[in-house]
């Protein structure tokens, strides 16, 4: 215990503690205490602040901040959206290349066929027709007054022509209301990938599905060329016979008494 008071007696006399830290008789007292309002002292200010001077001087941690993200990172789906653009271009091109072909060339081309069938039929009799006599004309125009109604066929000729143009009017456009859907699915889905920041590539897009549409056109023409035009319609002759026989048995067919 004498070694206590011993070290007790050597402690700062610090303004607010009692002026006798060891009394007599020997009896040891509570220390100072710096919790109480007599801390709050002048030398005692000055010491607190001596001692957090050195923490106030450590430069404060940087923020922690997340990574940046890896620019040669692919999104996400990156690989399927570029898959649909694809896809929806080629068939916006094809789209295009098949509305194109078919109005502008098949058409024609089918009725072209049916118009020369027509004429290889009806050529001979015409044929046969300018070297007939004035009486064997005018028999052929009494048989043809009899058998056909020759205003009414005009009439009705000139009122399928009109039908026939509207209706085909009416699928063109629809044709093209197909391609202008197919460039609006293209148009939207190359709007969002441009939103996303997904790097799309031009040059190999445009240059695939060119190319595919190139071969596309390449193949149609091989095969007009050496399939389409090689075939073999109904000729006249056939027709000729089918009208006859058809006139033989239900028309002139001679009837039971």
């Amino acid at each position: 215990m004498t070694d206590s008071y011993n070290e007790l007696k050597d402690l700062p006399d610090l303004r607010g503690s009692r002026p006798l830290v060891i009394r007599d008789p020997p009896r040891l007292t509570r220390p100072p205490s710096l919790s109480e309002s007599h801390a709050w002292t002048e030398e005692n200010v000055e010491r607190a602040m001596s001692l957090m001077a050195p923490l106030a001087t450590t430069p404060p941690l940087p923020p922690t901040l997340p990574p940046p993200p890896d620019p040669h990172r692919p999104l996400p789906c990156a690989s399927h959206h570029l898959l649909l653009l694809s896809s929806l271009f080629h068939l916006t091109l094809v789209s295009l290349f098949e509305t194109l072909f078919f109005f502008f060339y098949v058409s024609t081309l089918e009725n072209a066929g049916i118009v020369n069938t027509v004429s290889g039929f009806t050529g001979a009799l015409l044929r046969d027709c300018e070297h007939l006599s004035p009486d064997g004309k005018e028999l052929a125009r009494w048989a043809l007054s009899v058998l056909v109604n020759t205003t009414a066929v005009e009439a009705d000729g000139l009122t399928a022509l009109t039908d026939r143009e509207a209706f085909n009017e009416r699928l063109l456009l629809l044709a093209w209301y197909y391609a202008i859907g197919i460039a609006c699915c293209f148009s939207g889905t190359l709007a969002v990938g441009v939103y996303r920041g997904l790097p799309i590539p031009w040059t190999r897009l445009c240059a695939e599905n060119c190319c595919l549409v190139l071969l596309l056109g390449l193949f149609e023409g091989l095969f007009f060329t050496t399939i389409v035009y090689s075939y073999k319609p109904l000729s006249g002759p056939e027709i000729a016979g089918a009208l006859v026989s058809d006139l033989q048995t239900d028309c002139l067919a001679t009837q039971a008494p």
